[in-house]
Formats: structure tokens, sequence, C-alpha cells
């Protein structure tokens, strides 16, 4: 049995408790009690009534996890620290509520998980003894007229973002079949090019072949005449050579070559015979001899007085 000594007392605690029809409510003075639990604990609770900047009301539902690690501070400090931690929880949900519209608010939601947006909270954990591990954002409430109104803002926001995945998904399509029909254009292009390339490159082929065969055909002819030049000059030279040494022996043989050779040579087409007449006195006279065809005159006989 404990009796307390003459400096010592029994203290008794009151701190706010859970609602027995509320579980979610804390009612003041409902936790009685003269054994302190130590170990780590946690409560639900919620944040009613809370208006946005755009004076949406909102009920934020959140769960608490704390524990005492310093009694002397707590006793020192608070007489109610759930109390303290409720007040501090709905001046922060408060803050953070008022400075965003309702849209802002539903986005930014989640942030409540994280301890850094309880300001208040941490502030007064730090001179109160009593630590706040954890803050779980459990939802939402909002009026109904408030929450059918963002429920159909919701369904137009994702009947438009629908809208808008499917036209990027139909200029995608049409993206890529412009960039293959690109492609292709780009692809028959340059075999247009290719095949206009070799066919330049064969005409040039063609064309080379024919020039070097054309020279080919100028410079046979050319060394044929050359060489039909060369025998009927060696041909020339040689019949001349057996004429002169035919010559030179007759010579020797002392046979008058001017009638040999006069007796040897062909009988003229045309003589022409240009007689001076003494009765007339005219010192000069103009002859006019009219050649056949090939410059050879007509083989007759023709007397011509001057």
């Amino acid at each position: 049995m404990f009796v307390p000594a003459s400096n010592e007392w029994l203290h008794e605690f009151s701190w706010h408790g859970v609602d027995p029809d509320n579980k979610t409510r804390q009612v003041a003075g409902a936790n009685v009690f003269t054994k302190l639990k130590l170990i780590p604990d946690q409560f639900y609770y919620n944040v009613d009534e809370i208006r946005t900047s755009d004076n949406g009301l909102v009920r934020v539902k959140l769960m608490i996890f704390h524990e005492i690690y310093d009694i002397n501070a707590m006793l020192a400090a608070t007489d109610d620290p759930i109390g303290d931690i409720i007040s501090c929880i709905t001046a922060d949900i408060t803050a953070f509520t008022a400075a965003r519209t309702y849209v802002e608010f539903v986005e930014k939601s989640a942030e409540l998980n994280e301890l850094s947006n309880y300001p208040h909270l941490m502030a007064i954990c730090k001179s109160s003894g009593v630590r706040v591990t954890k803050v779980v954002f459990r939802g939402y409430f909002a009026a109904p007229k408030i929450q059918a109104s963002h429920d159909e803002a919701i369904d137009k926001r994702t009947n438009l973002q629908l809208e808008f995945e499917r036209e990027q998904q139909l200029q995608e399509m049409k993206d890529r079949e412009m960039s293959a029909e690109k492609d292709r254009l780009t692809t028959e292009h340059n075999l247009q090019l290719s095949e206009l390339a070799h066919s330049q490159k064969l005409s040039k082929v063609k064309q080379k072949h024919n020039l070097e065969m054309q020279l080919k055909y100028a410079t046979d002819d050319i060394s044929r005449e050359k060489a039909k030049a060369d025998a009927d000059i060696t041909r020339r030279k040689f019949e001349i050579d057996q004429t002169l040494a035919h010559y030179t022996q007759l010579r020797k043989l002392d046979v008058a070559l001017t009638p040999y050779i006069l007796g040897n040579s062909a009988i003229p087409d045309q003589i022409t015979k240009i007689v001076k007449d003494s009765s007339k006195s005219s010192p000069s006279s103009n002859v006019h001899l009219h050649l056949g065809t090939g410059g050879i005159p007509n083989p007759t006989l023709t007397n011509t007085t001057i």
C-alpha cells in the first residue's frame, strides 16, 4: 500500500479525452486519471468548419501520434498537453486552409502528412515535454454543394484531359505518318538521284567509249593513209631509181637518150601550133586557149594564126 510522505501527494490529471459518442472529437476533462502512461499513444481528431480562401467549408480528418519524453517539463508547462496539441493543430490547419482555395486545398492536402506544415505544434512540443511523432491526414469532408461542384469540376477536367490526350495521340499519329511520308519521299528522292547519277555515269562512259573508238578509227585511218603514202613514195622512189639505173646503163652504151625518151613517150592528145601572120604589123597579139575538162585540151589539132 502506497502512503505519501509529508511533501508528496497523489496528482489527479484531467486532460481532453475521446467523446464516447464520437471518437474523432475531444472533450475537455473527459480523461481523468492518476497514473500517467509513458508509452506512445495516438488519437483521432477532426478539425471542423475550416474555411478556404474562396469561403468553402471543409472538415479535416487527422490521426495524431504522441509520446511523453520529459515529465518534469510537461508538469511545469501544461495541465493538459492533449488540449495544447489540439489547439496548435487547429491553428496550423486553419492557416494552411485559409491560404488556399478549395481546389488548391484538395491538390495540396497530401502535404498535411508532413510535420513541417505544423509550426505551432512543433513549437509547443519543444517546451511541453510531449513529442508529436507523426500526423496522418485521413482525408477531408466538404459541404454537399461544394463537393458536388468539385466533383463536376473533376469530371470536366477529366473529360478535358481525356480529350486533350486523345487529340495529342491523334497529333502524334499524324506526326508519325508525316515523318514516315517524309522518310519515304526522301528515300524515293535519293533513289531517283542515284538512278540519275547512274544514268549520267553510263552516258558519260558510253560517250567516252564512242570518242575513244572514233579516235581509234581516226588514228587507224591516218596510219593506213600514212602507210599507203609511204608505200607509194617507196614504190615511186623505186621506179625512179630503176628508171635512172636504166638510163645510166643506156648512157654507158652510148645510146642517145633524148630520141629514146621521146620515142617511148605517149602520143599527145592535142597539138597546138602558133604561127605569126607576117602581113600584120601589130607588134603583139593575145592568144586564148580553151582547155577541155580537168584542164586538159581537147584531142584536136588546132592551127592558130597571130
